[in-house]
């Protein structure tokens, strides 16, 4: 919805009335409406007549650029909202983080486009990477495709998810034993209230190496076989 610069003064000076304070840059729902008429959030409070939240510094908009591009030169990359101190300085002076970076000449770490009500988030490999190692990590051993909500822009980044693996330093896991696959294949259905396919199971063909079909080794996991399979 649009707003002229007197309904959105008016909004934030009856949001104050309620709070009994200036608002705060994430309490105003138009805020990116203000920031668009007024050049910046506290720009807009200015305009409302309400006194300009404290801040530890107020910074103009070429040093906060600066701060990015410092912050960039030292990284070699484009910087991370977390790995800046002055971000919310950043985030009440431009709208938000990414449109600052944008500003300042950078690449977002990763852009969020939405898809028919469905956000989907677009990686680099340096973030993919960073969540492979992450998991690992966590987990104590190489994580496994299905353990990682990122698989298929792995995938799709580094042509397989095996590859994004060995981008990260991370290699796959050696062997899974008879047990592990019995595991993945009952743990599989019972999430899905049904036998898993093979097209459920990204380990599917390790279980068809093992037990010599795929449905050999549902069968192992004591599951009933599904009536068509691409492996009998």
């Amino acid at each position: 919805m649009a707003y002229t610069k007197d309904e959105l003064i008016e909004m934030l000076q009856k949001l104050a009335k309620d709070l009994g304070r200036t608002p705060k840059f994430y309490e105003v729902s138009q805020r990116q409406s203000i920031v668009n008429h007024f050049g910046s959030f506290n720009n807009g409070l200015e305009a409302a007549g309400l006194p300009v939240n404290a801040i530890r510094k107020q910074y103009t908009g070429e040093e906060l650029i600066q701060i990015l591009r410092e912050a960039e030169k030292e990284l070699g990359r484009p910087p991370k909202a977390k790995e800046i101190k002055q971000y919310y300085a950043i985030r009440n002076h431009f709208g938000s983080f990414n449109k600052a970076l944008e500003v300042a000449g950078m690449k977002p770490a990763f852009k969020r486009a939405v898809y028919r009500n469905r956000t989907v988030y677009r990686y680099t490999r340096e973030e993919l990477i960073e969540v492979i190692q992450k998991a690992e990590k966590e987990l104590g051993r190489p994580p496994r495709a299905r353990e990682i909500s990122q698989r298929g822009a792995i995938a799709n980044c580094f042509g397989s998810y095996k590859k994004g693996l060995e981008a990260a330093g991370v290699k796959e896991e050696e062997g899974l034993t008879e047990e592990q696959l019995i595991d993945i294949l009952q743990t599989a259905a019972r999430k899905l209230g049904r036998t898993p396919r093979e097209v459920d199971i990204p380990e599917y063909q390790r279980i068809i190496k093992h037990f010599g079909s795929y449905n050999a080794g549902v069968r192992a996991a004591g599951l009933p076989v599904n009536k068509k399979s691409k492996s009998n």
